[in-house]
């Protein structure tokens, strides 16, 4: 796999292991983290990803991963 992820499926790959856990069926997934929760409480407490973005949508998920629940990069980059 590639960092970053280069397409949906990389990206729900990666999100799983890192603990991730899918939570919503359908055209957008949900993904929420059984035991980390935001940094920030106004954030929302899951990840939606939608099929059909490309590699600047994952770099935005990864910020979002590092900025709101507290992973590394290098955590990110061993998941990949």
């Amino acid at each position: 796999m590639h960092y970053p992820p280069n397409n949906y499926r990389e990206l729900q790959r990666m999100l799983k292991r890192l603990g991730f856990e899918k939570f919503s069926h359908g055209k957008h997934m949900k993904f929420k983290h059984p035991t980390r929760k935001p940094t920030d409480l106004t954030k929302r407490p899951f990840i939606v990803i939608s099929p059909g973005r490309d590699k600047t949508f994952s770099q935005v998920v990864i910020k979002e991963l590092i900025k709101n629940f507290a992973y590394t990069e290098d955590e990110i980059k061993n998941a990949c």
